[in-house]
């Protein structure tokens, strides 16, 4: 059974081991994203720290991290084409372990996500992505987000997504 929670200083330590995972994994598999020291340890202190950083669980066991923002960022503003609604959240730093990919937990963050933008008020979803991440933009794509353009964020381009909710 998949359930989220909020995270604590707790889960720093297995968050950051995580997130060393998957830039390694990144790197093994040419997806230019997370290679510069961006996201760290810090980063993730600081989600914490905003009380909107959320863990994954399968069955108790960790399976997942994300932090949701509410309200764009400045960076978004680079945005190539055109957000349809400014009234957003924006999710980032989306990681799961490798062992509970393919059940449907990707699914279950979004859903969860949605649901936080929701009680929020607020009426869009947004991320982005490193163009040669394929299997976060087949994510985007599967829960309903459209490709509203390009964006630059830590210089380089990123791709855009948005989902409207209403």
């Amino acid at each position: 059974m998949i359930s989220i929670r909020k995270a604590t200083m707790a889960d720093v330590d297995v968050v950051t081991e995580l997130l060393v995972q998957t830039q390694n994994d990144f790197r093994a598999r040419n997806i230019n994203m997370w290679q510069k020291g961006y996201p760290s340890r810090d980063n993730i202190v600081a989600d914490v720290d905003q009380n909107e950083a959320y863990i994954a669980e399968v069955d108790g066991a960790f399976a997942g991290y994300m932090y949701i923002q509410y309200g764009p960022e400045e960076f978004q503003s680079t945005l190539r084409g055109t957000w349809r609604d400014d009234n957003c959240t924006v999710m980032h730093r989306l990681l799961t372990v490798p062992t509970f990919r393919r059940i449907g937990l990707g699914t279950a963050m979004m859903k969860f996500w949605e649901q936080k933008t929701v009680e929020s008020g607020r009426t869009s979803m947004r991320t982005e992505t490193d163009e040669t991440n394929l299997p976060m933009r087949a994510l985007m794509k599967h829960c309903g987000f459209i490709e509203p353009g390009l964006l630059t964020f830590d210089n380089s381009d990123k791709v855009a997504f948005e989902k409207l909710i209403r």
